[in-house]
């Protein structure tokens, strides 16, 4: 899902993506069975690979770790904020969670992915495909249904809050609690479902948000670049601003 939006960044964004236990390289690990645990591990990572001004984005799941990666950041003072966090397709952290997939079967889950646009009805019908991504998928859902996000102070930073017009699962209305996460919040609703970013014309639209995001981080760094040349700062900045999802 994930790869046409890395491959419409510009050449000066470099991407790092967090691979989840279960999931391609990693593949032959358990999937993972507490967020925060998670969102931790994340954050030590990411401490010790970004160096410079970077964004933050993540998608449905991928926005509640990365919010909590921000608290951890917060809480912790192990490293700098990013300078913008997009949340996309996720309920505030106002709100509680209920995936109710606890106990479902692996056929209404195969359906239920389906109807969201995340398979290919097809995939939903092949039951070898179906062994390797349910397993992943029920324990993902499991994870979301029991957490609790944490609160805190307002994260000082650019908040990006984007949702899908037809998104039953993180409706609009869901989505408003996460103006009070950011004093900067940007709301915006683009056309489509729960997998909005999927179309070709809302990729776009949200490359162009993440470069201007890059841009105003890059900007920011080079004013408070002391005893070296600005445009050096600049470059190195750019190519040290990274997306996690």
């Amino acid at each position: 899902m994930f790869r046409p939006l890395s491959r419409a960044l510009p050449a000066d964004i470099e991407l790092l993506a967090a691979c989840l236990p279960g999931r391609e390289s990693r593949l032959r690990e358990p999937p993972a069975t507490h967020l925060l645990a998670l969102a931790a591990q994340i954050t030590r990572d990411l401490v010790a690979t970004v160096d410079g001004p970077y964004l933050i984005f993540g998608h449905s799941m991928g926005a509640m770790l990365a919010y909590e990666v921000c608290r951890w950041l917060q809480r912790t003072g192990r490293g700098p904020l990013p300078a913008a966090l997009t949340v996309s397709a996720c309920i505030g952290p106002d709100l509680p969670r209920g995936t109710e997939v606890i106990g479902q079967s692996d056929q209404r889950l195969s359906e239920r992915l389906a109807s969201l646009g995340g398979i290919p009805p097809e995939a939903a019908r092949d039951p070898d495909l179906m062994r390797m991504i349910l397993p992943v998928t029920r324990a993902d859902l499991e994870m979301v249904e029991v957490y609790q996000p944490r609160s805190g102070p307002p994260l000082d930073l650019d908040l990006l809050v984007v949702s899908g017009a037809t998104d039953h699962v993180a409706t609009p209305a869901q989505m408003t609690g996460w103006r009070s996460v950011a004093p900067r919040p940007a709301v915006h609703v683009r056309p489509g479902g729960h997998f909005y970013l999927l179309d070709p014309g809302n990729r776009d639209w949200l490359v162009g948000q993440f470069a201007a995001q890059a841009a105003r981080a890059v900007a920011a760094a080079a004013t408070r670049t002391v005893g070296t040349d600005p445009a050096r700062g600049a470059r190195r900045s750019a190519a040290s601003v990274a997306r996690s999802a």
